[in-house]
């Protein structure tokens, strides 16, 4: 992805906010922090898109790292159940 080649990563989760946290804790095994990890995905990631029994629930747009808070921050966009 670093390099411009568009990719896809599957991951289970709670949640589309929960599926970064999810992916950062993989990526802790090769030496990466948490809060690194969720930096660069928030720089790499464009969206999350969660879903339950095959049907979209959420789409979470990426905007960016938020430094005071210390976390991802969204655009998000809920389907209703």
């Amino acid at each position: 992805a670093n390099t411009g080649a568009q990719c896809l990563c599957t991951t289970h989760a709670n949640t589309a906010f929960d599926a970064l946290e999810r992916i950062a804790d993989l990526a802790r095994g090769a030496g990466y922090g948490q809060e690194q990890m969720l930096k660069m995905l928030a720089r790499n990631v464009d969206f999350v898109v969660n879903m339950h029994k095959y049907k979209v629930r959420t789409i979470a747009g990426v905007v960016g790292w938020d430094d005071e808070q210390k976390e991802v921050i969204y655009d998000v966009y809920q389907f209703q159940k």
